[in-house]
């Protein structure tokens, strides 16, 4: 059953859990419903700017949500969100572009590695009314699950490695002269995911 041009009601509904235990995952005609906006209004956009779209959980049953430890109050199990990421397109990038261009309520970049930007999916939700807008990072920090808001750009999630190898000191904002060399190594890889042109301007 095709919920759009690109997406069907099988990938909406595909679960290697639930075909493994034997668990039913059919959604009723409202849940159906739910999940053709879903894509009208968030998967089918995203596919038509980067191209494919790969879906790794999209609705889940009841049964299925205890099968995997996931909560029974998840939008996944109401039919208003999916798991996703494009193929060959950095995630921080993808997520930047859904936020700007897509109305959503949840918009998670989940356990996503800045300079890897394979690493991680995104969580997209929507809902007709009272919409949260919220657009947040899923990390983990002590064994456990943290959120924290996203108030920029994901692809500037970057920086944060900058300090960690002293490639930029605070008090002058300039590039540490010792890391040039490796500055300058990595320069094509940050400007896949970070509006940096200036900066590396020579």
């Amino acid at each position: 059953m095709k919920l759009t041009r690109n997406f069907s009601l099988q990938e909406l509904t595909k679960s290697d859990t639930a075909i493994r235990k034997g668990i039913d995952n059919e959604p009723n005609a409202d849940q159906i419903d739910k999940l053709k906006t879903l894509c009208e209004k968030i998967l089918q956009p995203v596919r038509d700017q980067f191209g494919r779209v790969k879906v790794t959980s999209g609705f889940r049953s009841p049964e299925l949500c205890v099968a995997i430890g996931s909560s029974l109050t998840s939008q996944h199990s109401k039919a208003e969100a999916a798991d996703f990421e494009v193929l060959g397109v950095d995630n921080a990038e993808v997520a930047d572009w859904v936020h700007k261009n897509c109305e959503t309520d949840q918009l998670i970049l989940e356990f996503y590695t800045p300079g890897e930007p394979n690493s991680g999916w995104i969580h997209a939700s929507y809902v007709p009314f009272q919409r949260r807008a919220q657009y947040m990072r899923a990390y983990r920090e002590d064994g456990k699950v943290r959120y924290k808001p996203i108030t920029g750009k994901a692809v500037d999630l970057v920086w944060p490695l900058f300090l960690k190898y002293g490639l930029i000191n605070l008090d002058n904002g300039l590039a540490n002269p010792v890391n040039w060399f490796f500055l300058f190594q990595v320069k094509s890889i940050l400007l896949s995911f970070a509006n940096l042109t200036i900066i590396f301007k020579s």
